[in-house]
């Protein structure tokens, strides 16, 4: 069930305000979800966002490369104190901080925009960790589930602190290790384009044939990731096909 946000809600309004100082992008959603066919990704940010950009009531935030939101979700702990020894063992300043209308919370942090980090760990499970190509649901909004608001908690600054060194290491991906003989990647878009009108006039790899090699560029992400470019055409289908 989806239930309306009053629009004459000043606490909403408020955060809508707050949100769009500190920078942050906003775009409808339906629940927690966008509504059908609107491409959140797309999203640009709107420094006087009104009610009436939200039709059905919720809105998200919409995360970037500097973005690092701590989503923290009970339901999933193996133990009520899990998330105690996380706040001890990886100190947190909370100054921007959300409790989810299901009893979770959305701690708002920052991070260097070339670092690439894990959505997970696996030594605290029920504890997410998002980012660019993520958003959150934002305050005052309600949960589809429980009709309960997400509330700023007290003295929220609606600033988000620098993540702390010891978790940004925690999170950080493991570098790209070279391939022998390789002394670099490159990532700049000339090299990529290079590459790219390389591939057209490669000759095609055919699956089965020995020829399908991928060849590994980095993308246009954060330096820590890389993409695999692969020209292929598909195996003929009067071939037997193996599992």
């Amino acid at each position: 069930m989806t239930q309306l946000i009053s629009y004459n809600n000043k606490a909403m309004l408020d955060a809508l305000e707050a949100y769009a100082m500190a920078g942050y992008t906003l775009f409808p959603l339906k629940g927690k979800i966008p509504p059908k066919g609107f491409k959140w990704t797309e999203s640009e940010f709107n420094p006087f966002p009104q009610p009436e950009d939200f039709p059905f009531g919720n809105f998200g935030v919409k995360l970037t490369e500097e973005d690092l939101v701590i989503d923290v979700d009970p339901r999933n702990f193996p133990d009520k104190d899990l998330f105690k020894r996380f706040v001890a063992e990886f100190p947190i300043d909370a100054q921007f901080s959300v409790t989810t209308g299901s009893g979770g919370l959305h701690i708002y942090l920052k991070k260097p925009a070339t670092m690439a980090i894990k959505g997970r760990l696996k030594d605290w499970p029920g504890i997410d960790f998002k980012s660019k190509g993520g958003y959150v649901v934002g305050a005052f909004s309600l949960h589809p589930d429980t009709s309960k608001p997400y509330l700023p908690n007290k003295n929220c600054t609606f600033k988000a602190p620098m993540v702390s060194d010891k978790l940004l290491d925690a999170l950080c991906q493991q570098a790209i290790t070279l391939t022998p003989g390789i002394e670099s990647y490159v990532k700049d878009k000339a090299s990529i384009d290079r590459f790219a009108e390389y591939l057209e006039k490669a000759p095609i790899a055919i699956q089965g044939q020995g020829g399908d090699l991928p060849a590994k560029v980095p993308d246009e992400g954060p330096p820590q990731r890389v993409g695999v470019w692969v020209r292929t055409r598909p195996q003929p289908t009067s071939t037997p096909h193996s599992p």
